[in-house]
């Protein structure tokens, strides 16, 4: 199974630095830093929404706040889509990178943390309050002695969905992130080479040879962006976009 990561020929170019070691890197932003900043606010707020929180609600919020620190980096099974095109890829110039989700899998449980840190990729869920409600009622509250431990009980759901759960709406976009995530003393034991302090990223080395298809965008010059990467890519697949888009 290929999952596709649309982005701009800027950022190929930029993220084809290290193509000298056979690799390209992928960057997994703070989550706090997405192009939209409630994406990963939804599932907390539908919480406080369903079981309608005023009580406690701010020591919920510092329990997350502690726990939350996630990087986020995103991909969709979707080919060739106008929305993805139009939203993600450069308004149709840029290109679309099909990557073998396998070595996504095998990359991310190399990286997970002795257990503490979950970085794994996982499918997006798209759930609506009534959903989520659902969620929290199967969990198993039976040895919940003290509101201390049920709102640690609630936060460590949040933690743990905050960052996969978005509104019905977004369910065509088939997103699928892998997601490094923990508390900050714990992310700061990967290494330098993987995690950016400075620049509050982490990077995902894929190797070329797990780059299987560019699918080159509806506005996209084929043949120029052949000719300068095919020769970095000679196991790759450069397809042309079929999707009918007007250019602005």
């Amino acid at each position: 199974m290929l999952l596709y990561h649309y982005t701009s020929i800027e950022t190929l170019c930029s993220i084809a630095a290290f193509i000298s070691k056979g690799e390209i890197i992928l960057r997994a932003n703070n989550h706090k830093k997405m192009n939209d900043p409630n994406d990963c606010r939804y599932f907390i707020e539908e919480t406080f929404r369903g079981m309608d929180i005023e009580d406690g609600k701010n020591d919920l919020l510092n329990i997350y706040e502690e726990y939350s620190n996630a990087y986020i980096t995103s991909f969709s099974e979707l080919k060739d889509d106008l929305h993805m095109w139009n939203c993600y890829g450069d308004n149709g110039h840029g290109i679309a990178l099909g990557i073998n989700s396998y070595y996504l899998h095998e990359f991310a449980q190399a990286m997970t943390y002795n257990g503490i840190i979950s970085c794994l990729p996982h499918k997006c869920k798209y759930m609506q309050t009534a959903e989520i409600m659902k969620l929290y009622a199967s969990t198993t509250l039976a040895s919940i002695s003290s509101d201390t431990t049920i709102a640690k009980t609630i936060a460590d759901i949040i933690v743990q969905n905050t960052n996969l759960v978005k509104h019905p709406c977004y369910k065509y976009e088939q997103e699928w992130r892998v997601v490094f995530s923990g508390n900050k003393k714990d992310l700061e034991k990967y290494p330098a080479s993987l995690y950016h302090k400075t620049g509050d990223y982490f990077s995902v080395p894929i190797p070329l040879s797990e780059i299987k298809e560019i699918v080159v965008g509806p506005c996209g010059n084929m043949d120029a962006i052949k000719k300068i990467f095919s020769s970095y890519f000679p196991e790759t697949d450069f397809l042309k976009s079929t999707v009918p888009f007007i250019d602005k």
